[in-house]
């Protein structure tokens, strides 16, 4: 998926500029388009590292003067909130291909 998305960015990169300069494109949308990838790449970045903690309480028993006496620990297991890691993005762009299959 990596070297997809990078074989296409030259010709990517060489239509925007195109567009500039034959003011297809105005420096806003430029602006808005650049304020937009830096903040899915923000959002990605968010969900890929988010976790849940769940606290866990640990007993235990312990002497102290000939009397019992209970105590606990807590602790926290994390569970990520994405877990499946980028196997959502795969079948994301496997979906996003059927419409172009169906046509073709």
């Amino acid at each position: 998926m990596f070297i997809g998305i990078i074989s296409n960015l030259p010709k990517s990169l060489f239509n925007l500029f195109n567009l500039i300069i034959n003011k297809n494109l105005s420096y806003i949308k430029l602006l808005l388009m650049f304020f937009l990838i830096i903040f899915t790449i923000y959002f990605i970045i968010f969900v890929e590292l988010a976790e849940r903690k769940i606290l866990v309480i640990y007993p235990s028993k312990g002497y102290r003067n000939i009397k019992y006496f209970f105590s606990s620990y807590n602790t926290f297991l994390p569970f990520k909130v994405n877990m499946s890691g980028i196997i959502p993005s795969i079948f994301t762009s496997s979906i996003m291909l059927i419409p172009s299959v169906i046509l073709i």
